[in-house]
């Protein structure tokens, strides 16, 4: 397993270089609501000072330099593979970013979607790296003690194979997934009506989004309401992991997608002192963010 976590730090950075991108949107956002109430007076004497000082400030300073050491470490990280299909898709959204990064003033909602897109073809790019080596190594990912490999085109498999970790379930059940849709309902279905589950998310799938919302009033009336959904800034977590309160399982595709789009591995992590850390990185973002 060679380079898989070359590319899995790439992630991690490229991510918090996502955050700097958003956190300086975010600003903008309300540095021109300000400006709102401000008199004319006020606008112009301000005008007048962006032009004079506008060049000498570059706002997105610290993202920008960050993208260009990070841009190197990757072309430096993907010398070490062949240009298939998947390095160049990737190769291609990070050029996209990095002709967003040579303009002065670029659109900061723009650079965020671009820098996203490249991301999430960075981590199309790890999920082969991993599947290749695993298979030619025959190992299973760090820390695993069990490991349920699902085929793509088996959604009555996938269930059954790994229906036991949610009908097993003890304590809670408490979900970390980027994406949701109807099918990660089908799981949850599957835990006990008397234990609370709590969902957390950045999107729906926007295909499924009415089914979604239906079935998802009718398991939280079965359940008695103990069944919540939050919805996080996307940007803030990756991984997928099923917590329960004596077992951590990490998923490489999203529930929603396993054992339909997607084949994929579900790993039962036996790190104590894992499990510790992603719940308290769970409970934190739960804490601060919103109902869906």
């Amino acid at each position: 397993m060679a380079f898989q976590y070359g590319l899995n730090n790439l992630r991690q950075i490229g991510y918090q270089i996502l955050q700097e991108i958003n956190k300086m949107n975010q600003t903008r956002g309300l540095y021109h609501l300000g400006k709102l109430f401000l008199s004319g007076q006020e606008k112009s004497e301000l005008n007048e000072l962006e032009q004079s000082f506008g060049g000498l400030v570059d706002p997105l300073y610290n993202a920008r330099n960050a993208f260009i050491n990070w841009n190197a470490q990757c072309d430096l990280e993907l010398s070490n593979y062949k240009r298939n299909q998947q390095v160049k898709n990737f190769e291609r959204e990070k050029k996209s970013v990095s002709k967003l990064f040579e303009k002065k003033r670029p659109d900061y909602a723009i650079l965020s979607s671009k820098m996203q897109s490249t991301l999430f073809a960075l981590e199309i790019l790890e999920r082969i790296a991993v599947r290749k080596d695993a298979k030619k190594e025959g190992i299973t990912p760090q820390g695993a003690i069990e490991v349920i490999t699902v085929e793509k085109a088996q959604p009555y498999t996938a269930l059954k194979r790994i229906e036991s970790i949610f009908q097993n379930a003890q304590g809670y059940v408490k979900i970390m997934d980027k994406w949701i849709g109807k099918h990660t309902l089908d799981f949850v279905l599957e835990v006990p009506v008397n234990v609370p589950v709590m969902i957390l998310t950045g999107f729906i799938e926007k295909k499924s989004k009415t089914k979604f919302s239906s079935l998802f009033e009718r398991i939280k009336k079965e359940k008695e309401g103990k069944i919540e959904i939050r919805k996080s800034e996307p940007s803030e977590f990756h991984d997928r992991f099923i917590i329960t309160h004596n077992e951590l399982w990490q998923s490489g595709p999203s529930l929603k997608d396993l054992g339909l789009t997607k084949w994929g591995i579900i790993s039962k992590i036996g790190n104590t002192s894992t499990k510790i850390d992603i719940e308290r990185r769970f409970d934190n973002l739960w804490n601060k963010s919103k109902d869906l």
